[in-house]
C-alpha cells in the first residue's frame, strides 16, 4: 500500500532504517492490510513471533506464531526477556486493554496491526513504559481515552530507552485536577501524553494526537489557585518527528475562582501553559513535514477582593530550552515559542498570518542558516514572513528535491 512508501524513502534528516525494519515494512507492504501474519513479518529472521489474539489475560496464557486463542499483549511483552535474543515480534489481531506494558531493560519488542489499525486500552493511564536499554517499535497502534481522566501528572506513554511510534494515534485523552477549599485551594496538572526522557530517543513516523487536554480548577477558597502545564510531547532528549505526523487540539486550560467570605483578604492565581511539542533541558527535537492546529492554553481567575491574576500560553512547539529544527512544519494560527538562548531552524516552513514566533529565541535567517540547513545550488534564499525561519526557491530549470536542495527539472 502507498502508506508505506513514505518510511521506505528516507528524507535527508532520517536516520538509517535498520534493514530487519526495512524487511518487515516491505512485507506488510507486498501482503496488503488485513492479512498480515508472523510468517509476514519475521521472514528470515531468527526472533520469535507471536500473534496476540485475546483482548486481556487469560487464565493460561499461551503465545505462538499461530493464534492460539489464548495470547494477550502483556505476555507476549514479557516473551522478550525469554528468548535468545531478548527479541520479540508481535502481530496484533485483536484490540487490547492493559494495566502498564513495561518491556524488561535490554530487550527488543516490535508490534505490527495485524489490519493496518488495533487499539490498545486501560483505566488509566500510563499504558507503556520504555526503561533505558530497551527498544520498542510500535506500527499501526491506536491509544485512544478508554477509562477514567489521567492523574494530576504523567503521560500515556513515557519512554526512557528508544521508542518509535508509527501511525500510530493518540485521541480523547484528558488530565484533570479540582480543588475547592474554605481558606485556600490549590489544583495542578502537569502532564504529557507521550514523554520522553533525557535518555530517550523518540521517533514519530506519520502518528497523530488529537482532542487531549489538561484542565485545572481551584473554587470557593478565599485564596485560589489553578495551573495546567499539558502538552503532546515532552521531550528532554532526542526527538525525531517525520512524515504526516499532527497535532490538533492540544488544550491546557485553568480556572480559579474565589469566594466571596465576608472579608477584606482574597484573590485568585491561574496559569496555563501548553499545545503540541515542549523541548526542555537541552533536548533536541527535529520535526518534518508535521502540521500543528487548534493547539491552544487559556487561564480565567475571579475574585471579590484582592488581586487576580491569569495568564496562558499556547503553542505548536516550545523550545525552553535545547535545539529545534523544523522543516516544512504547516502551522494553523499558531504560536512558536522560541527560549532565550535556543538554536531554532525553520526551512521551508508554511505559517499562516495570524500565527506567531514569541519568546526571547528567533529562528535562523538566510544570513544566519546553519551549513547542513542552508539554501545549496541552483536554490536562492528568501526569509518567511512572521519571522517563520526561510524558504529555499528552485532557479529557472530546477525543482525541489527537498527543503535546501534542487535538482534539474526532467
Amino acid at each position: 500500500p502507498l502508506q508505506f512508501l513514505y518510511l521506505i524513502v528516507p528524507h535527508r534528516n532520517a536516520h538509517p532504517m535498520p534493514r530487519q525494519h526495512l524487511l518487515m515494512l516491505l512485507a506488510l507492504a507486498a501482503v496488503g492490510a488485513g492479512a498480515v501474519t508472523c510468517r509476514d513479518v519475521a521472514g528470515n529472521s531468527t526472533t520469535r513471533c507471536v500473534t496476540v489474539d485475546v483482548p486481556a489475560p487469560a487464565a493460561q496464557p499461551v503465545c505462538d506464531a499461530e493464534p492460539t486463542g489464548a495470547c494477550d499483549l502483556a505476555t507476549a511483552f514479557a516473551l522478550a526477556n525469554a528468548t535468545a535474543d531478548r527479541a520479540v515480534t508481535i502481530v496484533l489481531a485483536t484490540d487490547s486493554r492493559v494495566a502498564l506494558l513495561a518491556p524488561p531493560r535490554n530487550t527488543t519488542v516490535r508490534v505490527v496491526a495485524d489490519n493496518g489499525r488495533r487499539a490498545v486500552t486501560g483505566a488509566a493511564p500510563p499504558l507503556l513504559s520504555v526503561p533505558s536499554g530497551a527498544a520498542v517499535r510500535l506500527s499501526g497502534v491506536a491509544f485512544p481515552a478508554g477509562g477514567a481522566a489521567g492523574p494530576m501528572y504523567g503521560s500515556v506513554v513515557s519512554n526512557a530507552g528508544v521508542l518509535e511510534l508509527e501511525r500510530c494515534v493518540f485521541s480523547g485523552w484528558a488530565w484533570a485536577a479540582s480543588d475547592t477549599g474554605a481558606m485556600t485551594s490549590f489544583a495542578t496538572v502537569s502532564a504529557a501524553v507521550v514523554s520522553n526522557a533525557a535518555t530517550g530517543v523518540l521517533r514519530l513516523d506519520g502518528t497523530a494526537f488529537s482532542d487531549c487536554s489538561g484542565t485545572a480548577g481551584a473554587w470557593a477558597a478565599l485564596f485560589t489557585t489553578a495551573g495546567a502545564s499539558f502538552v503532546a510531547v515532552q521531550n528532554r532528549g532526542a526527538a525525531y518527528m517525520n512524515g504526516a505526523c499532527a497535532f490538533n487540539g492540544i488544550t491546557a486550560s485553568a480556572l480559579a475562582a474565589s469566594g466571596d467570605h465576608g472579608t477584606p483578604i482574597g484573590g485568585a492565581s491561574a496559569f496555563a501553559s501548553g499545545g503540541g511539542v515542549a523541548n526542555l533541558d537541552g533536548g533536541v527535537v527535529r520535526v518534518t513535514g508535521c502540521t500543528f492546529a487548534n493547539n491552544t492554553a487559556t487561564a480565567s481567575a475571579s475574585s471579590p477582593v484582592g488581586d487576580v491574576t491569569a495568564t496562558a500560553s499556547g503553542y505548536a512547539v516550545n523550545n525552553a530550552d535545547g535545539t529545534a529544527v523544523l522543516d516544512g512544519a504547516v502551522f494553523a494560527a499558531q504560536n512558536v515559542t522560541l527560549g532565550n538562548g535556543t538554536r531554532n531552524v525553520c526551512v521551508g516552513c508554511t505559517a499562516d498570518s495570524e500565527s506567531r514566533v514569541v519568546g526571547g529565541g528567533a529562528f535562523a535567517t538566510c544570513a544566519d542558516a546553519p551549513g547542513a540547513y542552508a539554501c545549496q545550488a541552483h536554490a536562492s534564499c528568501r526569509d518567511a514572513p512572521n519571522g517563520f525561519g526561510y524558504r529555499c526557491v528552485c532557479g529557472a530549470g530546477y525543482v525541489a528535491a527537498n527543503a535546501t536542495a534542487c535538482v534539474a527539472s526532467v
